[in-house]
């Protein structure tokens, strides 16, 4: 993976972060921040997002996945009553995917979607 300043990452343990620069002098040339429990914490990292060391670490940048207009993918709503397969049809607002069922006369929102991959995810299995 190499890191861009128009892709969304977070952390290998999760956290929410924020690139703010990509061309950064010497081997940490990447330059962003993590948010922790108590707050935003200024950090940097190689091209690849490692933190160093040549060993895996709970703050190394993991690049988050993001649908493509027209991408069939698995969505649901967080109550995860269900999970439906549509076209991914773009965002309303930066909490929505928008999908387009081709049944309605306007869109459906859904908080979560995923890269459907053939195979229902665990949380979905048992569920009728």
């Amino acid at each position: 993976m190499l890191v861009t300043m128009g892709g969304k990452y977070t952390t290998e343990s999760g956290n929410e972060v924020r690139i703010y620069a990509v061309d950064g002098v010497g081997a940490k040339c990447v330059h962003g921040s993590v948010y922790l429990s108590d707050g935003w914490y200024t950090n940097t990292w190689n091209v690849n997002g490692k933190i160093g060391y040549n060993r895996p670490h709970s703050i190394d940048l993991v690049e988050v996945w993001q649908p493509e207009i027209g991408e069939v993918c698995l969505f649901w709503k967080n109550d995860k009553r269900y999970a439906i397969l549509l076209e991914f049809s773009g965002m309303r607002g930066t909490n929505f995917l928008v999908a387009d069922s081709g049944m309605y006369d306007m869109p459906c929102l859904y908080e979560n979607c995923m890269k459907y991959t053939g195979e229902l995810p665990p949380q979905f299995k048992g569920n009728k």
